[in-house]
């Protein structure tokens, strides 16, 4: 038997926070807390704000293309 029981709602409350953290660019706001002492939780955290900037970076490339995909951008954006 384990020593510790994980309920479900945390575990996936915490994965929410973590990738809210980093849609947000605050991704140092996760790095700085308990888990950033855990190497590879702050190397994923990196990779997951590199991936980040990728993926804005090769989608504002394609509203410049396309001004249909700029007018949804515009109407959806939060």
């Amino acid at each position: 038997m384990p020593k510790y029981v994980i309920k479900e709602g945390v575990l996936d409350k915490l994965i929410q926070v973590v990738f809210k953290l980093a849609a947000t660019g605050d991704e140092r706001k996760a790095i700085n807390t308990v888990l950033g002492k855990d190497k590879d939780f702050r190397k994923d955290m990196k990779d997951l704000a590199t991936m980040k900037k990728n993926i804005e970076k090769k989608f504002k490339a394609k509203m410049a293309k396309s001004p249909e995909l700029k007018k949804a951008y515009d109407k959806y954006k939060l």
